[in-house]
């Protein structure tokens, strides 16, 4: 699948290019941080192994529709 992202200069939408990154929702990262909070995780480190547990994953998925979870490098980035 192809994504693509609008170039910040001017407003031409025609101004597309190739985006081949990952792309994560800030309000999901905040989800799971304050759900982490909720289950006891006390920093960054702690909510990131909660959330990649096989169930909270499960979880995740069914009753928040959050597929995808980044690496701890860009989980704490996205939060800081």
């Amino acid at each position: 699948m192809e994504n693509y992202k609008r170039l910040l200069i001017g407003s031409d939408p025609r101004l597309l290019r190739k985006y081949n990154g990952y792309c994560y929702k800030v309000g999901d990262m905040l989800t799971i941080t304050i759900l982490g909070n909720f289950c006891g995780s006390r920093d960054l480190q702690d909510i990131h192994d909660w959330a990649s547990n096989v169930v909270v994953r499960e979880f995740l998925r069914r009753h928040f529709r959050i597929c995808d979870l980044p690496c701890y490098s860009w989980f704490t980035r996205m939060l800081r």
